[in-house]
């Protein structure tokens, strides 16, 4: 009996802790909904961290304009280049795994394709630490999206840049070293993977990633089967013709999922630094995932996260941006706290960053919080 009291007590409390999180957060709703009406974004979901936990997680809008659909909770969205950070654990994974080495030549791991060699790569080779921190010297070749009727090429057309790919060839523009945000970049780590497990990049995701972290609501098939999801929207807030555009290769924007999914990423990130036992990675590889490699517009980039000061506190993180949906992430590297906010709409960086502020100036002592 007393052993029933005790454990009908812990669960009281666990709920009543939960409920209490809860209402803090939920008393955000009338400021954040005067946003959205003031940036006209569409739609926007929310998530927030605190004790390495997610303790609220809530939509607000419309999945489309004109509709009466609302988001919820578990509403998908485009993560763009959010996906990067996600492509970059996988990578980190299989090189503490062994299978994948940071300092070797990329050229010497790939099997089904080549890095073309030129007067760049004769300097220095091209390495996997390199391309995760977009100091390889790859061209930030731009990649067109396609529409879900479009055949998609393969990796290696894509690489090539072949008909049925719409893109340039992925090749080095610079001697390794200059940092050059590309897409290119992790285009060859999708390849990599691929080539080291021998199985689809969503298949390698979802084994190596998305399962473990119980991130039930995200997925890198475009097909998007029995999921909801947000419409993207354009200027004025048109809806994209078919609803949304689809990214390819995957890895570097072509994730769906939602905030409550990704801020439990970037939760076990965050415990993986600390040196719980028992996540993806261990502390060693996560603490090399988030030194930082290079300095850049007053943001640091690491191993797939950008490291940025915001007040006192260090982050890490990543904003994306896909035809029709904006979206950003951040976590403390110490305290266990952060925030992910995605958005179906090209007004989407105003509610992102004036909800950021929100939450950093109530909750994290960033400055004084203003609510009007």
């Amino acid at each position: 009996m007393k052993f029933i009291v005790t454990l009908t007590l812990f669960f009281t409390t666990a709920s009543l802790y939960a409920q209490t999180d809860a209402q803090k957060y939920e008393s955000l709703t009338p400021e954040i909904n005067k946003i959205i009406r003031k940036t006209k974004a569409v739609g926007v979901s929310i998530a927030i961290i605190e004790n390495y936990k997610v303790v609220w997680a809530k939509g607000f809008g419309l999945k489309e304009a004109g509709t009466q659909d609302s988001v919820t909770a578990t509403t998908l969205f485009q993560a763009a280049s959010m996906s990067k950070p996600v492509t970059a654990v996988a990578v980190m994974k299989k090189v503490q795994e062994g299978k994948i080495s940071l300092s070797e030549d990329v050229n010497k791991q790939l099997t089904s394709w080549q890095l073309p060699d030129n007067a760049y790569t004769k300097q220095s080779k091209v390495n996997v630490k390199e391309l995760l921190s977009h100091t390889g010297g790859i061209s930030g070749a731009v990649f067109r999206h396609y529409t879900r009727k479009d055949s998609l090429p393969t990796i290696v057309q894509a690489l090539n840049g072949q008909a049925p790919a719409i893109n340039e060839p992925v090749r080095v523009t610079w001697y390794p070293g200059k940092y050059v945000y590309s897409a290119g970049g992790y285009s060859i780590l999708e390849l990599l993977l691929m080539d080291t497990e021998k199985k689809t990049y969503p298949a390698i995701m979802e084994q190596t990633v998305l399962a473990p972290l119980q991130m039930e609501h995200s997925t890198f098939d475009y097909h998007l089967p029995g999921k909801e999801f947000a419409s993207g929207h354009l200027k004025k807030n048109a809806v994209i013709e078919d609803k949304y555009m689809v990214i390819y290769p995957f890895s570097f924007g072509g994730l769906w999922s939602t905030p409550a999914d990704l801020a439990r990423f970037l939760a076990e990130v965050q415990l993986s630094l600390k040196g719980e036992q028992g996540h993806i990675l261990d502390q060693e590889h996560t603490r090399l995932m988030l030194t930082p490699v290079t300095n850049t517009s007053g943001s640091q980039y690491a191993l797939g996260f950008t490291i940025a000061k915001r007040g006192p506190v260090n982050f890490f993180g990543h904003d994306g941006h896909n035809y029709g949906y904006i979206s950003s992430m951040l976590a403390s590297l110490e305290g266990g706290y952060g925030i992910v906010i995605m958005t179906n709409s090209e007004n989407g960086w105003k509610a992102v960053n004036k909800i950021k502020k929100l939450v950093g100036r109530k909750y994290w002592a960033l400055g004084p919080y203003h609510p009007h």
